[in-house]
C-alpha cells in the first residue's frame, strides 16, 4: 500500500520560531517545507505545490497571511480549506469569511494545539482524497 506524504508549507518570519514549530510537525508525522518570507514562499510553490499551508499572519509590509493565501488561491487554484493560519492577533481579528475560524491558532502555540492542528491535516487530508475517488 502506498503512503501519501503531506507536505506542509511553513511560512514564518521569525527564524526561531519557524525551526522549532517545524520540528514539532515533523514528530507528528507531516513532511514541512520551511520559507522565512514571502517572496521564498512564492518560489517554493512555484516548483511544487505543497498539501497544506501554515502561515503566520503578520508577515511584514507586503501582505498579511491572509492576503497572501487569497492571492494562491486564486493564481494557483488551491482550495481555501487547505491553509492554516497563527497568530498573536486577539480573538477580535477580522479572519476572512473564505478561511475557516478553527484553521486559525493564537501564539504562542502549545503542544495540544499542536495535535489539533496535526489532526485538522491530517481529516482534511483524508477529506481530500476520499473527494478524489
Amino acid at each position: 500500500m502506498e503512503t501519501l506524504e503531506i507536505k506542509l508549507l511553513y511560512l514564518e518570519n521569525d527564524r526561531r520560531q519557524l525551526e522549532l514549530m517545524s520540528g514539532r510537525f515533523v514528530k507528528r508525522g507531516l513532511s514541512v517545507i520551511t520559507a522565512p518570507d514571502i517572496e521564498k514562499a512564492r518560489k517554493l510553490i512555484e516548483k511544487n505545490v505543497p498539501s497544506f499551508f501554515l502561515f503566520d499572519l503578520a508577515l511584514g509590509a507586503e501582505l498579511n497571511g491572509f492576503e497572501f493565501a487569497k492571492d494562491i488561491c486564486l493564481s494557483k487554484r488551491v482550495a481555501y480549506e487547505r491553509f492554516f493560519f497563527l497568530t498573536a492577533f486577539d480573538d477580535k481579528f477580522n479572519i476572512p469569511s473564505q478561511f475557516c475560524r478553527e484553521h486559525v491558532f493564537s501564539k504562542p502555540i502549545r503542544s495540544p494545539q499542536i495535535d489539533q492542528l496535526a489532526r485538522l491535516i491530517f481529516e482534511q487530508f483524508a477529506k481530500m482524497n476520499r473527494a478524489k475517488k
